[in-house]
This record gives structure tokens, C-alpha cells and sequence, in this order.
């Protein structure tokens, strides 16, 4: 039974997570006066995903939503480390990635009441009229306090439980009860179900707004990490950590040939971004290649990782997942 509830549990973080990722995609892709490079509430919202559905234990009826959340969070990071199109916009795999998300959940079953046995089955079975009434059928809820075969002093209704053993008999099966009935237990564990995905999707939301991350960005600053990789380490502004590295004494540069991966909200940001990204002595990696390319050729070269997350702009741990993608 506990493990039972602990799935369903599960199944609505998951569920709840991808729900909040998909309305921040909507509400991005439907502001036609934005910019059209992904936002850093959508980057959120895709980590938060990525992460929340890798996190845990996978209910049975999720493995192909969780299996297309986790190729989305690849291609995600493959978008960070630089593969992108010319406009700065993550590539068709990964907007792919996003369309078997939400085909996946909209294949999603929701949360359904168990299934139960009718009166006519129950009778077959032996079960009394009296534990029918008042326990298999009973419903404080009902009109009357006592449910739908008892009357309204809560005696037993004897008269309405044959009638509706008659009527579950026909072809096809009908009942007394209205329609859309559930059982109390039911109404109880959905409503607690519902309560909880209301909690969760609010802590999500609000996780979303601030911009939570476990990372330490003076601590990133100070290992002398780009301040683009700081900012979306730890979902801040550009502008944030440029503040925070000069309270510090701090000095912090961009990543030359990722300056325009955050969407340029002026137009001497956009020329700034534009000029970095012209060819030039500010990197001297070979054109072309991947960023799974990149990390395997530095590793052969016998480059650490913390040597390579310097060199390309990366964070250690971005590093080493995209080593496991070049199975190198």
C-alpha cells in the first residue's frame, strides 16, 4: 500500500514538472514581440524538468514521458555547449525533443478511481446487503449522510440493492447510481493526490522565479569560470554576476564564442555579440566539430577536465556529461 502511494506521488511530481515546463514553452513561443533565442525562465524550466524526472524512482506508466524529457535535457546541453543555428536558437533535435514531450504526455493517463466491483458482483460473491450499504457502497457524502441503498435513518435499503443487482445484470450493465459517481475513498485519495500536485506545481513555480541553484557563484567567479557560464550555472543575469564579481574584485570575461547564446536585449549588446562571434584569435578550436567532438579530441590531447571546462567555457560537471555522450 505504501508503495503504492509513494508512486502515485512520484508520478505527480513528474507529471507537474512536465506540465510547468510546457506552459513555460507556450507562453515563450506564443510572445511574438520576444526574442526569439530561448529564455532564462525556459532554461530553468528545462532543467528543473530534466532533472526532477531523472531524480527518482520511474513509475511504469511515465518510462516514455521520462525517456523523451531525458533526450531533451542532451539536447539541452549540447545547446549550451554551443551546437546551435545561426540565429543562436537550439537546433531541430532539440525542438524534435520538445514535440515528443508533450506528445508523450498528452498520452499520459491521469489519475483514475479504482475500478469497483458492482453490487451484482458482490451479492455472487456472498456479500451481505448490510456491509453493501454501509461499507462497500457506503457514502457520508450522499444526500441522506449514509449512501445511495440506505434510506434516510440509515437502515438498509433492501429493495434498491436487488433492484440495482438487477439492472447490473442486464446487457449492457446499468445502475441506480448517477453518473460520474466515485467512492469516497476515491474522492479522498484524489483529492489529496490533487492537493499535493497543487503544492508541488506551486513550489515549482516559485523555484522557477527565483532561480534556485545549488552552485556558488563567487566560488565559480573565483576559479575564473566566464560569466555566461556563472549566470546560467546558477540562473542569474549577466548583469548580476558581473556586479557580484566587481563587489569582489573580481575579474570576469564572457565566453568569446558563446557571448550571443543569451537572447541580447539591446542593440549594442547585439553588436557586441555579433563581433565576438566573428572568426578571429579569440578561440583557436577547430571549426565544425561537436561539443562532444571538442571534450573527446581535448581528453586524447591529455587535458583534465578542469583544464578543458576552461578552455571551452564549460563547468567541470557539463564536462564530464558530455565525455559520457563522446563514450570517450
Amino acid at each position: 500500500m505504501k508503495e503504492g502511494r509513494q508512486a502515485i506521488e512520484r508520478r505527480e511530481i513528474i507529471l507537474n514538472a512536465v506540465d510547468t515546463f510546457i506552459k513555460i514553452h507556450d507562453l515563450w513561443e506564443a510572445d511574438v514581440y520576444g526574442p526569439p533565442q530561448p529564455s532564462e525562465k525556459f532554461e530553468r524550466a528545462v532543467k528543473l524538468c530534466t532533472d526532477i524526472c531523472a531524480g527518482g524512482d520511474m513509475p511504469e506508466d511515465c518510462r516514455g514521458l521520462c525517456g523523451a524529457v531525458a533526450k531533451m535535457g542532451v539536447e539541452w546541453i549540447r545547446y549550451e555547449s554551443g551546437q546551435m543555428g545561426g540565429d543562436h536558437r537550439p537546433t531541430k533535435s532539440f525542438w524534435d525533443a520538445v514535440r515528443d514531450v508533450k506528445s508523450e504526455r498528452i498520452g499520459a493517463v491521469p489519475f483514475a478511481p479504482r475500478v469497483r466491483e458492482s453490487v451484482a458482483v458482490l451479492r455472487t460473491q456472498g456479500v451481505s446487503r448490510e456491509q453493501i450499504a454501509r461499507f462497500n457502497y457506503g457514502d457520508p457524502e450522499w444526500e441522506n449522510g449514509f449512501g445511495p441503498f440506505c434510506g434516510s435513518r440509515g437502515e438498509v435499503n433492501h429493495e434498491k440493492i436487488d433492484e440495482e443487482e438487477r439492472l447490473n445484470k442486464l446487457t449492457p450493465p446499468q445502475t441506480l447510481l448517477p453518473p460520474g459517481w466515485i467512492h469516497p475513498d476515491d474522492r479522498n485519495r484524489k483529492r489529496t493526490a490533487d492537493e499535493n500536485a497543487r503544492t508541488k506545481l506551486a513550489q515549482l513555480q516559485e523555484e522557477l522565479t527565483r532561480g534556485k541553484s545549488t552552485e556558488d557563484p563567487l566560488k565559480l567567479l573565483r576559479e575564473g569560470q566566464f560569466a555566461n557560464v556563472v549566470a546560467r550555472e546558477c540562473g542569474l543575469t549577466l548583469d548580476e554576476v558581473h556586479a557580484l564579481a566587481n563587489q569582489n574584485g573580481i575579474a570576469v570575461e564572457n565566453t568569446p564564442n558563446l557571448a550571443a547564446m543569451r537572447a541580447p536585449q539591446e542593440p549594442e549588446i547585439n553588436e557586441a555579440a555579433d563581433r565576438a562571434l566573428q572568426p578571429g584569435p579569440a578561440t583557436d578550436e577547430p571549426v565544425g566539430e561537436s561539443p562532444e567532438q571538442q571534450v573527446a579530441r581535448l581528453f586524447s590531447q591529455g587535458f583534465d577536465k578542469h583544464q578543458i571546462a576552461d578552455r571551452l567555457g564549460l563547468t567541470p560537471r557539463k564536462v564530464e556529461k558530455l565525455r559520457m555522450l563522446a563514450r570517450v
